[in-house]
């Protein structure tokens, strides 16, 4: 397969390695969910770390055990390697899902646990030892974009706290025993949706096997006032993972956003990159694009995560003094 014009440019994750200590990272189905082009996009940006969330139009919780071999040969035969494995665990749970102090597990929670140790089974497949998992569900009342008088997310009560560990204690025994950790993203509508309600949960959580991938945009999005440097800050000891991704608020009043080519939004990356440098931060930074320009759609985003390359590159050039 011949690749695009764009995907030829010089301008490759290759003119920044050595001038950062990050490595740069991709969520495959922001490119496609035809795999094989996918990884070949990623190669030819100098990307070296692939995360796994839907593959061939399926959740990656959903592959077999064979298709998950395929999927590692492919990844290899590219020269990339598996960083994580973000299946969609506890991602639309609600807490009070989670049973009460000495009761038995609801259906509901084993069938997220279930996914999760799916996510765990591909993991060891696939040569990483981190998955994502979510925290819960919020209620939504109030806080959902589209509502006249829309407000931020509150801050998380002792009570939820408490529900929350109770919720993550089968879970963190999971990770102790297969030896793997468990990424907590933090997303809108979740408990951990903001930079300070992510310090929240993991302090709450208090477990070496949880850590967060830091989401500047989420936290954004989600309503926190400064994402750069207060939410950033409450969690830079947990963060071990970074997506990049950019945002707009189109109108405060209802908490309607739209997602932007990165660099073109309000989140604060500029500032984020430069932290991160700052920080001497040496995981993966990850493009997980989610706008699209026109004429791409959701399985076919090519294009729009090159921009966002392009954008993120960008960011870099500024942060690195603007030279190359």
């Amino acid at each position: 397969m011949t690749l695009s014009a764009p995907v030829t440019s010089t301008r490759t994750w290759h003119d920044y390695a050595a001038r950062v200590p990050f490595r740069l990272g991709v969520v495959t189905n922001e490119i496609s969910e035809d795999f094989i082009r996918a990884c070949e996009v990623a190669a030819a940006l100098g990307i070296g770390d692939v995360e796994l969330n839907s593959i061939w139009d399926r959740p990656v919780t959903e592959l077999s055990d064979d298709e998950a071999r395929r999927v590692g040969e492919i990844v290899r035969s590219h020269g990339l390697r598996v960083n994580q494995v973000i299946g969609p665990a506890f991602k639309a749970l609600p807490l009070d899902e989670v049973a009460a102090p000495g009761a038995a597990e609801t259906p509901a929670h084993a069938k997220h646990r279930r996914v999760l140790e799916r996510s765990v089974e591909l993991a060891h497949l696939l040569g990483t030892g981190r998955v994502r998992v979510f925290a819960f569900r919020r209620p939504r009342a109030g806080i959902e974009a589209g509502t006249p008088g829309w407000r931020p997310s509150p801050d998380v009560t002792e009570v939820e706290l408490d529900a929350l560990r109770r919720g993550f204690q089968p879970l963190v025994r999971l990770a102790e025993r297969e030896g793997v950790t468990l990424m907590v993203e933090n997303v809108r509508y979740s408990y951990a949706d903001t930079g300070a309600h992510s310090r929240q949960v993991l302090d709450a959580i208090d477990s070496a096997r949880v850590r967060l991938i830091w989401d500047p945009a989420n936290a954004y999005v989600s309503g926190e006032a400064q994402v750069y440097p207060d939410g950033y800050r409450a969690v830079a000891q947990y963060t071990a993972h970074v997506h990049v991704k950019d945002a707009r608020f189109t109108d405060r009043a209802t908490g309607a956003t739209a997602w932007r080519r990165v660099g073109d939004g309000d989140v604060p990356l500029l500032d984020q990159v430069r932290a991160l440098r700052a920080d001497g931060y040496a995981g993966v930074i990850s493009l997980e694009t989610h706008w699209r320009l026109p004429g791409d759609a959701a399985d076919t985003a090519e294009r729009s995560t090159i921009e966002t390359w392009y954008g993120l590159a960008g960011l870099l050039d500024q942060a690195l003094g603007g030279a190359r």
